[in-house]
């Protein structure tokens, strides 16, 4: 077996126990940091006491005279600093209430990769021990998951639109009828990137929980969702994902061959990507009466619940190829 070191990283006054193989690289070691803190590589300085060349991203771990349990300084600014600083900024111009703007980040099949998925793994684990899920409407038998974003996905919500006569403008177009056609197949789950007060606001004022025609099985909001270190192009970027596993630990009939999970940012699917069905961003000031992709996937997801037992066997990717194949039959 390698041999494994254990090191306690010393930054703005904690700690953090990480282990790593001396056969790993100080890259490695930088991308650990990263994960644990959320300061970049090239902002990172870790104190060493190595002395000849310097520690290029491929210096084995076993040549910077590392000991077991040793305690290394770091220094940098997070990026979750940076972000609360962006944050205060944009918040200044924007609606309470709404996901910010963050389609300037996001993947696409063959860009990325998910670093160190027994890491994220272990995320997953901490995180489903700590949640509990609340039923709103109890699951079918028999009856796979759709699991879907709010934001962007199925509306673009304003606070100031609340109380008003103009719901339905923050609606996507048809987003009811389509609700109404994939219950008949699927149950429901709503995932929002925004917090629990907001998802309740939505939900209810928007008229999703009162609907005879579908139920929502159950909300999750952003609580719920963690960070993973992935490459895209080769770069690093620390995100929250939003991964399945943490509702098929709680609901074991559920897998990844009876789950389909839509979203606008692809990045939520990093954990489980052969379940993710990419869709445009809607934004209710750009043609919204020329957007029928809800309608689209709604006829998608018809045939993919009618045709296949197994949801894997299916790419997402091409959902809108396999779509005009089978209409053209």
């Amino acid at each position: 077996e390698e041999d494994v070191l254990e090191i306690v990283l010393l930054w703005h006054g904690k700690k953090y126990e990480v282990e790593i193989k001396e056969t790993a690289t100080y890259r490695d070691l930088q991308l650990l940091a990263y994960s644990e803190t959320s300061v970049r590589p090239e902002h990172q300085k870790l104190f060493l006491r190595h002395k000849g060349k310097s520690c290029n991203d491929d210096l084995k771990i076993s040549e910077l005279g590392l000991r077991n349990k040793q305690k290394l300084k770091l220094m940098g600014t997070s990026e979750d600093e940076i972000e609360a600083l962006e944050l205060q900024h944009r918040t200044a111009q924007s609606e309470a209430g709404m996901v910010l703007d963050d389609f300037d980040w996001d993947i696409n099949p063959g860009n990325y990769t998910l670093w160190s998925r027994s890491d994220a793994e272990k995320s997953l684990i901490k995180m489903a021990k700590k949640i509990e899920i609340n039923i709103m409407n109890p699951p079918r038998q028999g009856k796979p998951l759709l699991v879907l974003d709010l934001d962007h996905t199925l509306l673009h919500f304003s606070r100031h639109m609340v109380n008003t006569d103009q719901h339905d403008q923050m609606l996507r177009p048809y987003m009811h009828n389509f609700l109404e056609r994939v219950y008949r197949h699927y149950d429901i789950v709503i995932w929002s990137q925004t917090k629990w007060t907001w998802v309740e606001i939505k939900l209810t004022e928007l008229g999703m929980l009162s609907n005879p025609k579908y139920a929502i099985c159950f909300a999750l909001d952003t609580s719920v969702m963690f960070k993973v270190v992935g490459f895209r192009n080769g770069n690093p970027k620390r995100h929250k994902v939003k991964a399945l596993g943490l509702i098929w630990a709680k609901c074991h009939h559920w897998s990844r061959q009876n789950t389909i999970h839509i979203d606008d940012l692809a990045r939520n699917f990093a954990m489980n990507p052969e379940c993710g069905l990419k869709c445009t961003a809607f934004r209710r000031d750009k043609n919204p009466e020329q957007d029928t992709e809800l309608l689209r996937i709604a006829a998608y997801l018809e045939l993919l619940a009618v045709k296949h037992g197994d949801f894997t066997q299916v790419d997402h990717n091409q959902w809108q190829e396999y779509l005009a194949k089978h209409e053209s039959k």
